[in-house]
């Protein structure tokens, strides 16, 4: 099916796609690859409302395409891309073009149900963070997403290991992350300096876990993990809480609380706010 897509590096050209650093650009071009993304999406394609971030030329939106989605938001912030993509929507009704930045988007009201993204390496976690957060409240089902592979490990992390952080306790409280396969700078144009990991999200089931308010599961986590080498009696000291009543010892660390833990801290702050 690939055969009949016209080549990257010609869409590029015509439309003047030089790379812009300042938007995290980095373009893959082999269609094989990006078929390979779009198939290895952590929910099926057909049928679903399905966002992407980033077009550029339009090789993953293509390939996107080909799978049969319901409809494919594509959301851009280059006007150049924006022009290449508008080509495609021109022959295919079950694709839409949003030139502008993906952070203001409003994913629920265009009914997205599952993102499938080569992500900008500059706006990747402020993404996913929001998108998380649509997960917990039921507004999204599926992430597939490509990152820097130091960032995917962070996502994936267990706990008493050097990437466990922040984002491994928010990320696994309310998702199953996976990570599913790497890809090599040489893949990319221009060749970033690292390599890349596409991760899979879907939403975990909170039975049995304490509930929380995510704002205070990241209050938390950002107290604990600011000061990684303090214990938990001195880097949560300013959260005013009791430790020992809520099962913890103060003299661990924060990469030694396994989410669960940190769910129990976070629900603490909830409930000591109410108080007030």
């Amino acid at each position: 099916m690939t055969e009949a897509f016209p080549k990257l590096a010609d869409v590029i050209k015509r439309y003047g796609l030089a790379m812009k650093k300042s938007l995290g650009q980095n373009f893959i071009l082999d269609y094989n690859v990006l078929e390979k993304i779009a198939k290895s999406s952590v929910l099926p394609i057909s049928n679903s409302v399905v966002a992407e971030i980033g077009g550029g030329p339009g090789g993953l939106t293509r390939t996107i395409l080909a799978q049969n989605p319901k409809h494919l938001y594509v959301m851009e912030k280059d006007s150049r891309c924006a022009q290449a993509l508008q080509s495609i929507a021109a022959d295919n009704r079950n694709l839409t073009v949003i030139e502008g930045d993906a952070l203001d988007a409003d994913y629920a009201a265009l009914g997205v149900r599952q993102i499938v993204a080569n992500l900008p390496y500059n706006v990747a976690t402020p993404l996913l963070l929001i998108w998380l957060k649509m997960m917990l409240d039921g507004r999204l089902d599926g992430i597939t997403v490509l990152v820097q592979k130091e960032v995917a490990q962070r996502i994936c992390a267990a706990v008493d290991t050097a990437d466990y952080g922040r984002l491994s306790v928010i990320a696994q409280y309310i998702s199953i992350p996976q990570m599913l396969f790497d890809l090599p700078p040489s893949v990319f144009t221009p060749p970033p300096k690292v390599t890349s990991t596409l991760v899979g999200f879907t939403k975990r089931d909170n039975a049995g876990m304490p509930l929380c308010d995510i704002a205070d599961l990241e209050k938390a986590t950002a107290a604990g993990f600011a000061g990684r080498r303090k214990m938990l009696r001195q880097s949560l000291k300013p959260l005013g809480l009791d430790l020992a009543a809520l099962g913890i010892t103060d003299t661990l660390r924060a990469q030694n609380l396994d989410v669960n833990q940190w769910a129990v801290i976070a629900s603490a702050i909830s409930e000591k706010r109410k108080e007030k």
